[in-house]
């Protein structure tokens, strides 16, 4: 199957989707966990934790450009392969059970 140049054989995609949409669940998971136990609280009370505790919270989890945002914009990536794999697999057996009915269609005209 090419399209935009990239070839590959058809019978990896299984594992191809798998090896895939296993990192989407594992992405999912850390994305779980950070929302659910990173953010910090100012652990000493005093001004500079609460400061250190609200930077970090920030670059951690709150900020455009945060690992959280980071952590959640390749999820989508992941998420958008793992379709198009779907997408393709699905695609791929449709042609082949065309083929085959294709095929089966003009065996039976020949032995007619």
């Amino acid at each position: 199957m090419a399209e935009d140049g990239f070839q590959f054989d058809p019978q990896v995609l299984p594992r191809l989707h798998t090896a895939f949409a296993d990192a989407l669940a594992m992405v999912d998971r850390q994305i779980e966990l950070a929302k659910a136990d990173l953010r910090v609280s100012a652990w000493a009370g005093d001004p500079v934790s609460v400061y250190a505790a609200e930077k970090f919270n920030a670059r951690a989890l709150d900020e455009q450009s945060s690992a959280l945002q980071a952590l959640l914009a390749y999820r989508g990536a992941l998420d958008s392969l793992v379709a198009k794999l779907s997408t393709s697999a699905a695609q791929y057996r449709q042609t082949e059970d065309d083929k085959d009915a294709t095929m089966r269609g003009e065996q039976w005209r020949t032995k007619r």
